[in-house]
């Protein structure tokens, strides 16, 4: 009787598998160059599309300001969906596509970096 363990209310313990001294996980190898060449394509890609929502933008809200100052009588109308339909949407798409290609490390052409 004197040599029984008691018994325990814990849960076994689960342990994680562990990778050899020396090795990596699948998970951290780096990537194939073919990867890091298609990355660096996709990285370029939208950085492109960040520089036209850029422009797209920048021309719309040059409409929007144009509309307004006319005063006609649907001219302010017309700023507003303008504004509300295009201007926003696209600057919130770029500044995404912007804040995606700085995580993915890339760059941003000199054009997209400051303001149209």
């Amino acid at each position: 009787m004197g040599s029984q363990r008691p018994h325990s209310t814990r849960p076994p313990s689960i342990s994680a598998p562990v990778a050899k001294e020396g090795t990596r996980s699948k998970g951290h190898q780096p990537p194939p160059a073919r990867n890091r060449r298609n990355q660096s394509q996709t990285v370029a890609e939208l950085a492109q599309i960040a520089a036209s929502l850029r422009f797209i933008s920048g021309a719309a809200l040059a409409v929007e300001m144009a509309l307004r100052h006319q005063r006609a009588e649907h001219d302010v109308d017309l700023a507003d969906c303008l504004r509300f339909g295009v201007v926003d949407p696209a600057t919130l798409q770029m500044e995404r596509a912007e804040s995606l290609v700085k995580r993915l490390g890339g760059r941003l052409p000199r054009a997209a970096a400051g303001d149209v």
